[in-house]
């Protein structure tokens, strides 16, 4: 059985509502089959996003089933997400990847980012809508860009919010930037007419180092077409839970008949993008 990458969820309480503790998530993941949670901060309500990466890097560490270059690596004291620690003896270890989460905009982004990735965060996430930029304002990314070059690491951008994370616009970005992997949420558009749907195909044959979750995209048939034309490596399963049901969205890339397919979707591409232990 493949052993299944969640590529994307949200800890903690959010500013905007609602609340996934890491036992919760642990839980839920070990009886869908997940057995690692690539997982950043939901945004907290005093917009600490560093202190709140922090704590997941201590959970992460802390915990007996951490991937490979996460134990004992974090630098702050341990502040665990949620009450207790997830009881995962019956349905095997669940792994937690931590990717930090950083607002382009504070003045000291560039060294927190910095000081996340080398206590062990396997990526960036970055939230266009809710810190409020555009995913391709080049002079204000370029920094935390070049960053995740050096350090041969992802970024993670929440996608498909008009104005600010289109399609296009992640295309932009990662044109601009080659040599980092750039993976949009929600299949990089979350109107999925067939204007939208086009838009991100384009997106995606204009820039072979972008890749999308399958998040929220309920056109079955989109995904087929960009596993035919590019490849099932230009996608990963990511939940985006507790905002998305996990169950329903394990179901997308569950459906497709062709195991290399399946093992692909839901755990090749992101233990490729993510350099998780196999």
């Amino acid at each position: 059985m493949t052993a299944v990458v969640d590529a994307c969820v949200f800890l903690g309480r959010s500013r905007y509502g609602g609340e996934l503790t890491l036992p919760s998530a642990t839980e839920q993941a070990a009886a869908l089959g997940v057995r690692t949670l690539v997982a950043t901060a939901a945004a907290p309500p005093d917009r600490d996003l560093p202190a709140a990466t922090a704590r997941l890097l201590d959970a992460a560490a802390s915990s007996p089933h951490s991937p490979a270059g996460l134990e004992g690596r974090s630098s702050v004291g341990r502040h665990p997400i949620g009450a207790g620690r997830a009881d995962t003896t019956t349905t095997g270890p669940v792994r937690i990847a931590v990717l930090a989460r950083v607002d382009p905009w504070e003045p000291g982004a560039v060294r927190a980012a910095r000081d996340a990735l080398a206590a062990g965060a396997v990526g960036l996430f970055l939230h266009p809508w809710e810190e409020t930029f555009r995913i391709n304002d080049h002079e204000l990314l370029g920094p935390l860009m070049r960053l995740l070059a050096e350090a041969g690491k992802p970024v993670v951008a929440e996608a498909g919010f008009p104005w600010v994370s289109e399609p296009a616009q992640l295309a932009d970005l990662a044109a601009r930037h080659p040599d980092v992997a750039v993976v949009g949420t929600r299949g990089g558009h979350m109107n999925m007419s067939g204007l939208s749907g086009q838009t991100a195909l384009r997106a995606l044959r204009a820039a072979p180092n972008l890749h999308l979750l399958t998040s929220g995209v309920y056109r079955q048939d989109w995904l087929r077409s960009v596993v035919d034309e590019l490849g099932a490596e230009r996608l990963c399963y990511g939940s985006l839970a507790p905002v998305l049901d996990p169950r329903l969205e394990l179901a997308r890339p569950s459906a497709f008949p062709e195991p290399a397919v399946r093992d692909q979707l839901l755990s090749g591409t992101a233990t490729r993008l993510f350099g998780l232990p196999t």
